[in-house]
């Protein structure tokens, strides 16, 4: 992983610094995604070369939903993928332990990368999965993510780039690096959460007056630049109902399904 950020010295093999090719295989020098194919391909490996290939295919993703979207969660994603790879290069500098012997790559394996930022990933998705859908279906998207992406575990070690100790702890390390970011997330999608569902329930005066005192009150993070981003997003919110604009309030759906009255939908937010 990461094999534009190699370490000179102890991570080095032999065979490299006698300029002699890999003789166990040959490298795939997929941007953020680098992993060792066996000279003999078995179908095992081609699966595991596939998971090998996840940290890219998120890049790829990112930089996608960013130029559609650009908006808050998409640079929060991106600040987590540039967190992730921040703390692969400082620690693998640090520690500076080798690869296992099989591996055609150069780079120093403690931690393993690919955990690093899959692991880290797989608790943000989680994160706001549990937040913005409804219990059966978030359970069933956290598990799909987690079946995608804890694979690449597995997969690094089966091709020889890391040893076991080396995928958990950038396991242990994706974790505490997704923190942050997931808490983020979370905090800004519960808000939204209960603008949506007092924006679905408030019509009139009534309405107008009871959810900006909630706004007023109670329901901002303690970040200045994400409350910003919250008032604004408000805002668009009620110029929507000003101009009668159809309500489009998916996040509030969830949690007024089943409410007799507004005041058993108020008990959800």
């Amino acid at each position: 992983m990461m094999g534009s950020w190699e370490v000179l010295g102890a991570c080095v093999p032999s065979w490299s610094q006698r300029h002699l090719p890999c003789p166990y295989g040959f490298p795939v020098p997929l941007p953020a995604s680098d992993f060792t194919l066996p000279e003999q391909v078995s179908w095992a490996d081609v699966c595991a070369a596939l998971f090998c290939t996840l940290p890219f295919d998120w890049s790829l993703l990112w930089f996608t939903a960013l130029l559609l979207c650009c908006g808050l969660r998409e640079v929060f994603l991106g600040l987590l993928i540039f967190l992730d790879n921040l703390v692969i290069v400082v620690l693998q500098n640090l520690i500076q332990q080798p690869r296992p012997k099989e591996s055609c790559l150069t780079s120093c394996g403690m931690p393993s990368g690919h955990a690093v930022i899959c692991t880290s990933l797989t608790c943000w998705i989680s994160c706001e999965s549990a937040q913005r859908l409804q219990h059966s279906k978030g359970v069933m998207v956290i598990l799909l993510v987690m079946g995608i992406h804890l694979p690449v575990l597995w997969a690094k070690v089966h091709l020889h780039d890391h040893t076991t100790t080396q995928v958990f702890s950038g396991a242990m390390a994706g974790a505490a690096a997704a923190w942050p970011g997931s808490a983020g997330a979370c905090q800004i999608t519960s808000t939204e959460r209960r603008m949506d569902t007092l924006l679905f329930v408030a019509d009139g005066p009534d309405g107008k007056e009871m959810s900006d005192s909630y706004m007023a009150n109670d329901a901002l993070p303690c970040c200045s630049h994400v409350s910003v981003w919250l008032k604004c997003s408000w805002l668009w919110r009620r110029s929507l109902l000003a101009r009668g604009e159809p309500r489009q309030f998916p996040l509030a759906k969830p949690f007024v399904h089943g409410c007799d009255s507004r005041d058993d939908v108020l008990n959800v937010v």
